[in-house]
């Protein structure tokens, strides 16, 4: 009789212990939970703070652009217009952006020929060459120009400089466009090391080349290429292929792109213009200094919000 009551009192004791611990354990996660309700009240305030700090911001944008004239209301209007169209930017890397970048590389040619008729016939010669062409672009050649118009001025000899280029492309495209011209200048130069390990060309026959006038190396070049099979003809072939094919239309394509981008110019050009000598007048100063409190109030709040994470 005494032994079972031992046991039956055995038995109580440990339900009275695990009780303890459910209890104990109840108690610490309702203070966890109230601590996090706690944590998240201020984080609403202090986004609450944040949202009051923003709008001031807006309100002293707002009290900037009705104190100015008209052209820098229309810078104001333009920003806005620039953040909403975020979402078109491929569209507008298409259009306004490829003709900007254009506007670049023609601006280099006209001051490299230092004549405004050559530079027309050779961006013509460029236009012309490359809509037909099924390994080079335009873009990429107007990009390029410089390197081969520090070696002539003389627009036949640049045109066979681009079907050299064109050539040597077509039987290795991985090298690209860049890599391509990099190496006909450094021949040029007297240099043979990027033709022989970028396109694997004969360094003995290329050491025979490169000391000549640069009119005997652009002939000697191109019988080198008939001999090696390196021909106009390959080029023509590799036309009628499909990937030929498609980098034509790209290039009919990107050309109509960049028309329409050229005439967006004519318009935007003033605007950017206008933003240009705001910025760098300090006319938006106060705008951007209100904003920066903002978002400084911000990521420090959020500073503290992560450490308390990270603590608890």
């Amino acid at each position: 009789m005494a032994y079972q009551l031992q046991a039956v009192l055995s038995l109580k004791d440990e339900l009275s212990k695990n009780m303890k611990s459910a209890i104990k354990s109840i108690n610490a996660a309702k203070k966890a939970t109230d601590t996090f309700r706690d944590s998240n009240g201020r984080l609403r305030d202090s986004m609450g703070r944040f949202t009051k700090a923003n709008h001031s911001a807006s309100s002293s944008l707002s009290g900037f652009t009705s104190h100015t004239g008209s052209a820098i209301q229309a810078v104001g209007a333009l920003s806005a217009g620039v953040l909403t169209a975020a979402g078109a930017y491929k569209t507008l890397q298409a259009t306004v952006g490829e003709a900007m970048k254009m506007e670049q590389s023609q601006v280099t040619i006209d001051a490299m020929f230092d004549n405004k008729k050559l530079s027309k016939q050779y961006q013509d010669m460029l236009n012309s060459f490359a809509i037909k062409s099924p390994v080079l672009d335009s873009s990429e050649m107007f990009a390029n120009s410089k390197s081969f118009i520090s070696q002539s001025k003389d627009v036949k000899q640049l045109e066979k400089m681009w079907n050299l280029t064109e050539r040597l492309l077509a039987v290795d495209l991985k090298q690209g466009v860049e890599g391509a011209v990099m190496a006909m200048k450094e021949l040029m130069s007297g240099d043979t090391q990027s033709m022989v390990e970028r396109f694997e060309m004969p360094r003995k026959a290329l050491n025979d080349i490169k000391n000549l006038p640069l009119d005997q190396q652009l002939a000697a070049l191109d019988k080198l290429y008939n001999k090696m099979g390196m021909t106009n003809k390959l080029v023509t072939a590799m036309g009628s292929t499909s990937l030929g094919y498609i980098t034509q239309i790209k290039e009919a394509l990107s050309m109509k792109f960049r028309a329409v981008g050229f005439e967006a110019l004519k318009s935007l050009k003033p605007i950017i213009g206008d933003i240009k000598n705001a910025v760098s007048d300090g006319a938006l100063d106060g705008f951007f200094k209100s904003m920066g409190s903002a978002f400084a109030f911000l990521g420090s709040e959020a500073s503290k919000f992560a450490n308390y994470v990270k603590t608890n």
